[in-house]
């Protein structure tokens, strides 16, 4: 971008919404009055309605941090910034010109001063009454200094006014000292020092989306052995006796006369176990959600500035700066998926890790209340595990089994606007391999409440023989019991034969739709476009590749998911029965 480009632009010139500043600073920018409305606007009333329920949530909470100095600088950093607001609400009202730009600017200034006000409030009730640092106010405020960044750029190269740009300049820096100060740590000024507890309990946002709190055990992991003393306490919330008690809440509450699990019951109770577990993690479930969505936007995105990418490189009179752009908007996108992805995976993990604490401590509690004969623990010890880890397995795939039917229909939608009717060529290879493994789907589990029964009976035997052993060597018999259960375990291995081969034969159907999506597609293009007289150009090609890829990718995850699930509602039925 030239100086005069900027220094040519009409004084109308970012009057206009836009987006897109004409004729001025190189069309390479959008104007004020665009940035103004969405990027000042739009995060201040956002904060203005998240900010009153989360006030209404932290005055039911006990005091958790003393005050300290930390709380008094960032009180005193936000009030000047507020001032420094009001300033620029003064500025933008007494400019001599009359138009759009100067009243949104004045409703912009006054939207900041309102959020900043609103900002300092819930900081000081958030500091005392929460152990972690406050993810809507590190949120916000990152997303603001980012977008002022964008705004303080445009104010300056508008040349409207000194005064505004070093008054804007000014609460940039501010801003961003206040942003600094909410991600500085309050653990040693808790109230209940007495308890331990866990990094991920007291780390804020930006410490979890880049996984900075486990710095210290992998530091330590990387000087010596880790014991078990060096890993962290557990959070209080993800503790086996706050999960059991709420488990046992839930269920009682669902169990009713008919909901006995029988051949004669409703069909509402045959899945109860299923339901009392989502009602007991729900809000865990929830917090998986919203960062899904994310990475599915980003992943979507990537083929977006693909396409966009390869018409800049097709056009040589395109301006340079979009080059630039692109270039920005690809980190953007990559940065996006790696922070959305690690605040993905790590909810969702800790969900399972709940999940898993759920099952086995409901085991627990039922084994203990019931009468059984010695060996019979056996059933016990195989639902804690074999059980368990298969529901585990097919729990962790529900999340990306629901969005990857969203991105797959996305992407057939992109994919139709490329190759036309051509874009139905990789879901019919997916649905004639999907009808394979659904048929396949019933004998698999079949096959796996076989092979855990031959399991459970292997495991009681050996839990038996190992109660008995000074009886069974001083009768003589442990050459034959070894025999026994050699033959035991052979018949597991039997058992499990049917089951292994359907999972193998699953995990080929699987590989299919990834590996001839591609041709089928192409190739039905092809066909059409030699019927019509047309041609595939490389743009077209590359682009209509990456959609194809972004297609078969979350399909080949959708075969191994039917068979997971089948087997989970198995085990959800042992455990429950």
């Amino acid at each position: 971008m030239t100086v005069s480009s900027s220094i040519g632009c009409s004084p109308t010139a970012d009057d206009a919404f836009g987006p897109i500043v004409q004729n001025c600073r190189d069309g390479f920018d959008f104007t004020l009055t665009f940035e103004q409305c969405l990027f000042t606007i739009l995060p201040a009333s956002l904060l203005l309605l998240v900010a009153p329920l989360r006030l209404r949530h932290l005055g039911k909470l006990p005091r958790a941090v003393a005050d300290d100095a930390l709380r008094l600088t960032k009180q005193v950093a936000i009030g000047i910034l507020a001032v420094l607001q009001l300033v620029l609400v003064a500025l933008w009202a007494t400019r001599r010109d009359a138009g759009r730009l100067r009243t949104v600017s004045v409703a912009a200034s006054c939207a900041s001063f309102a959020a900043t006000v609103m900002f300092g409030g819930l900081s000081y009730i958030e500091h005392a009454k929460s152990l972690k640092h406050s993810s809507i106010l590190n949120i916000y405020i990152f997303v603001s200094l980012v977008l002022d960044g964008a705004i303080l750029r445009t104010v300056w190269l508008s040349h409207l006014s000194v005064a505004i740009g070093a008054v804007f300049s000014a609460s940039f820096a501010l801003k961003a000292a206040v942003m600094i100060l909410g991600a500085q740590g309050k653990t040693r000024h808790l109230t209940s020092a007495g308890r331990p507890y866990s990094p991920e309990e007291t780390s804020g946002i930006y410490s979890r989306g880049l996984f900075w709190w486990l710095t210290p055990l992998l530091l330590t992991g990387f000087r010596r052995l880790l014991k078990p003393l060096d890993l962290f306490v557990l959070d209080e919330s993800m503790s086996a006796a706050v999960l059991n008690e709420r488990f046992w809440l839930y269920w009682n509450r669902s169990s009713s006369p008919a909901a006995n699990l029988s051949e004669g019951s409703p069909p509402s109770h045959r899945h109860r176990l299923i339901g009392v577990c989502i009602s007991t993690l729900k809000w865990q479930l929830l917090a998986v959600v919203l960062p899904r969505v994310f990475l599915l936007g980003f992943t979507i995105c990537q083929s977006l500035i693909l396409n966009r990418f390869l018409e800049f490189l097709q056009n040589p009179s395109e301006d340079v700066n979009y080059g630039y752009g692109l270039i920005g908007a690809y980190g953007l996108v990559y940065l996006g998926i790696s922070i959305s992805s690690s605040f993905y995976w790590h909810k969702d993990f800790r969900s399972l890790s709940m999940l898993r604490s759920v099952l086995v401590a409901a085991i627990y509690s039922k084994t203990t209340e019931l009468r059984v004969a010695p060996g019979d623990d056996s059933a016990a010890v195989t639902l804690m595990s074999t059980d368990v880890e298969a529901i585990i397995r097919a729990w962790r795939e529900v999340h990306e089994f629901r969005a990857n039917i969203i991105q797959i229909a996305l992407a057939t939608w992109l994919l139709s606007t490329h190759i036309g009717y051509a874009a139905c060529g990789p879901i019919i290879v997916s649905v004639v391999a999907l009808v394979a493994t659904i048929f396949l789907a019933p004998a698999a589990q079949k096959y796996q409440v076989v092979w855990v029964e031959k399991f459970q009976k292997r495991i009681g035997i050996t839990s038996a023989m190992i109660g008995h052993i000074k009886s069974i060597k001083m009768s003589g018999l442990t050459q034959k019991l070894s025999r026994t259960l050699a033959d035991l375990r052979l018949a597991e291995m039997k058992a499990a034969a049917p089951f292994r081969i359907i999972d193998a034969v699953t995990s080929a159907i699987a590989q299919v739709p990834p590996m001839l999506s591609p041709v089928v597609a192409f190739a039905m293009y092809t066909a059409i476009a030699s019927k019509n007289g047309q041609a595939l150009d490389a743009t077209k090609l590359f682009a209509a590749l990456s959609l194809v890829i972004l297609l078969a990718s979350p399909l080949f995850w959708m075969f191994e998911v039917v068979l997971d699930m089948s087997a989970a509602l198995a085990c959800f039925h042992r455990i429950e029965k």
